[in-house]
């Protein structure tokens, strides 16, 4: 008897990985989200970086990376591609 597979188990996940621009705003956010999170919240400097990292989150957004997904809690997010729209 023949085994019939159909494709969609027989093909792994596809796993994508950033282009070197966006794994550059990907690392610009982690460092600026480390200034945001760790800085006093009076500082100017606290507060620029936290704007300036929203700003970096729409632009990786806009290329088609979002931080991990619905339902996951924040230890286990990674960035991935995002979610095709419907």
């Amino acid at each position: 008897m023949e085994l019939v597979f159909d494709s969609i188990c027989t093909q792994p996940p596809v796993v994508s990985k950033p282009s070197a621009e966006v794994q550059k705003l990907m690392d610009q956010e982690e460092a600026l989200n480390d200034r945001c999170r760790d800085g006093s919240g009076d500082d100017p400097l606290t507060l620029k970086a936290c704007e300036v990292r929203d700003a970096v989150l729409v632009e990786i957004k806009d290329a088609g990376w979002c931080w991990g997904h619905q339902g996951q809690t924040g230890a286990d997010r990674t960035w991935e591609p995002c979610p095709a729209k419907p």
